[in-house]
């Protein structure tokens, strides 16, 4: 029995992330289209010609890595399989389709870089551009795992950061997040921590918070998290201790807790509010009422202490456009 599976080259429309497949392919061609060395180890498994007897051990085992998932394993990395034999300026010729794109590749000078470093960013921008909800699952198996992102993907997540805003369903976008709740505290709040914090782009003016969180309502209408101008991180770990459960917890409730707290942080271009600003996240990922309260709970209690003066001990924490009192510890 041959388990393998053949899958060759995948084609992808600008507006769809279901790629068209040939099923022609060699294995090494149905590995490097995976999106992580560590999904494009194969297995071949086939019975022995010296044993009849049909018991399993009768049966032999072959590995194939051919994008060295068995090493980023030992080293708790992440990283996408890349092509072995192409040249950067391949590689450039089949990732880089629009201007913008190209621009984007000299503005990161990714060219000036060693080649084998360029042509791992260049592919893995490629697998992000054809599939941007691959940025999302990325976290997931960090926050699963406990493994390191390759440094690569910093570079590679620019160009995926539009297509991860218009091609990927909110609802989509959420599963994912909602398997790293399951993960714990700090899974959590790490993650929540990278999408506002880490910038992209020119002068650091792009943050991944406005990609990953929203999408299209029950309406098909877009609701995303507003451009991020600013993170005050202190704050967030301020506030997101506030709600750190205490033995067992609910991954939804905990999601909706800690991004109210991450949205609290920040700030936001345009005129909304921090609670208008959760609620269009929520909205555009089609959330469960019961994280949407979570989220929603802490401004109420915010909002009821307005015409309370300040207590000792108390911080003065930015939410959005206003200044809220709250007692954080």
């Amino acid at each position: 029995v041959d388990v393998m599976p053949t899958i060759g080259e995948e084609k992808y429309s600008e507006d769809n992330r279901i790629p068209e497949r040939d099923q022609r392919g060699l294995p090494e061609e149905d590995a490097l289209r995976r999106d992580l060395t560590i999904g494009a180890l194969l297995l071949r498994v086939q019975r022995s010609a010296a044993a009849g007897d049909g018991s399993d051990a009768a049966l032999e085992y072959e590995l194939f890595d051919f994008y060295g998932g068995v090493d980023d394993i030992c080293k708790g990395m992440l990283r996408s399989p890349c092509p072995v034999n192409k040249t950067v300026e391949e590689v450039a010729e089949i990732v880089l389709r629009t201007d913008e794109e190209k621009e984007l590749a000299k503005i990161l000078k990714i060219k000036e870089l060693p080649p084998e470093e360029a042509v791992q960013i260049l592919w893995w921008s490629k697998v992000l551009i054809d599939d941007p909800l691959r940025i999302c699952r990325a976290f997931r198996f960090a926050a699963k795992f406990k493994f390191e992102l390759h440094p690569a993907f910093w570079m590679a997540v620019p160009f995926a950061l539009e297509p991860l805003r218009t091609k990927v369903a909110g609802s989509r976008k959420f599963t994912e997040y909602h398997k790293i709740g399951g993960y714990g505290f700090k899974a959590c709040s790490d993650f929540f921590e990278l999408a506002f914090s880490r910038t992209f782009g020119a002068e650091g003016s792009l943050r991944l918070a406005s990609a990953l969180l929203g999408g299209q309502d029950g309406k098909g209408q877009a609701r995303m998290l507003s451009q991020v101008k600013s993170f005050n991180v202190d704050v967030f770990r301020e506030l997101a201790e506030t709600v750190k459960p205490q033995g067992t917890f609910d991954g939804v409730e905990l999601l909706g807790e800690l991004m109210a707290a991450a949205v609290a942080a920040a700030e936001f271009e345009g005129v909304e509010d921090a609670a208008s600003q959760l609620t269009k996240a929520c909205d555009g990922m089609c959330v469960s009422n019961a994280m949407r309260e979570a989220g929603l709970s802490p401004w109420r209690a915010y909002a009821a202490m307005m015409s309370e003066p300040p207590l000792p001990n108390s911080l003065d924490c930015r939410m959005g456009s206003q200044t809220w009192w709250g007692r954080l510890g």
